[in-house]
């Protein structure tokens, strides 16, 4: 016979169990935007790339010529009311068949949400060759300047993986004030040996002031050097407090885990004006043998919770001091139990 207190048991599991669901679905219900770059191949958004291999016997010697397809540009995905119209291609930028995730140490879930569907990145056939080059961009359907400055608090989250050398050269996510070029840039968030970003040695964001034309760089202070970023999937969140009645100020929280009460920014410029209208994806330009960056699971919301999607806090590595201080403290731990 199962107890009164096993039955309550399974009840009480199975109502938290309905709650969750029912959590994670209102948490979506208010996005203001939506792209985890679904695949029209299981019914969603985006064709991916693929890759055709044709030889001509016809001639000596043989002509072998490979087609991929698809670039990013020109396609239309996502679901909201934050941005509008197609991806408009700068350099090529390709929809990749595999998703990115975060990940545990153990190599479990880190994410609220799993992600769905694709990436976006580079041609992956090019890849461990050169070159790699990819930006694009798209629109926001009220952008931030002229007289439709806003007034409220946005959340942007993303996942990013900046890919892997041994060439750095230009890996940054980048948007703008107009067409996605070098000179509307007005955020990045990243690392570059060609612009200088982060001192092409660790993250770093990037701000621009519309007002005066000129941009403030922080750096990420904690483990976001190359050598500990590389080929690790990042969560990223993005804050911008907007105002018309004083400085906009942009913070960025890097792998936060928990409530926005719960975090410190990693990194926080305020402006006399911030201006936007477009967003991107990872701007690459790596002219040497290594992967490309990737992106995915983009979203926008007016609250923190809607954006939030991460549960594994920021890696790092104890020092062998720390690790030996831990080790005491266990030891001491455990002798004051024995004695107890």
């Amino acid at each position: 016979m199962i107890s009164s207190y096993r039955r309550l048991g399974v009840f009480c599991a199975a109502a938290a169990f309905c709650l969750a669901i029912l959590a994670g679905q209102s948490a979506h219900a208010t996005l203001l935007w939506y792209d985890g770059f679904s695949l029209d191949t299981e019914g969603g958004d985006y064709t991916p790339t693929t890759t055709t291999t044709t030889i001509d016997n016809n001639v000596d010697p043989p002509v072998e010529t490979t087609v991929v397809n698809d670039l990013l540009g020109g396609q239309t995905g996502g679901a909201g009311t934050f941005l509008t119209g197609p991806w408009v291609q700068g350099d090529d930028a390709w929809v990749r068949t595999n998703s990115l995730h975060r990940t545990t140490k153990q190599g479990g879930v880190g994410q609220i949400t799993p992600s769905v569907g694709g990436s976006v990145g580079d041609d992956p056939s090019v890849e461990d060759s050169c070159c790699n080059t990819s930006r694009n961009g798209v629109s926001m359907d009220t952008p931030w300047g002229g007289f439709t400055d806003p007034n409220g608090v946005y959340y942007m989250s993303f996942l990013a993986n900046f890919g892997t050398g041994p060439t750095l050269h230009h890996r940054v996510i980048e948007w703008w004030n107009g067409a996605p070029d070098d000179g509307n840039k007005t955020l990045e968030f990243g690392i570059s040996e060609f612009s200088g970003i982060g001192g092409g040695q660790q993250l770093a964001l990037k701000v621009k002031d519309a007002d005066s034309g000129n941009f403030t760089e922080v750096a990420l202070p904690h483990h976001t050097a190359w050598t500990e970023i590389e080929g690790v999937t990042q969560f990223a969140m993005l804050k911008f407090d907007m105002t018309t009645s004083g400085q906009d100020v942009v913070s960025l929280y890097l792998n936060p885990v928990g409530d926005e009460g719960d975090n410190t920014p990693d990194a926080q410029i305020a402006v006399d004006k911030y201006l936007m209208t477009s967003l991107g994806t990872f701007s690459a330009f790596i002219f040497g043998p290594g992967e490309a960056p990737m992106f995915d699971e983009l979203r926008v919301a007016d609250t923190w919770a809607d954006a939030q999607n991460n549960t594994v806090a920021h890696y790092w590595v104890p020092e062998p001091s720390s690790l030996a201080l831990i080790g005491l403290v266990g030891a001491g731990l455990f002798a004051r139990r024995r004695s107890a």
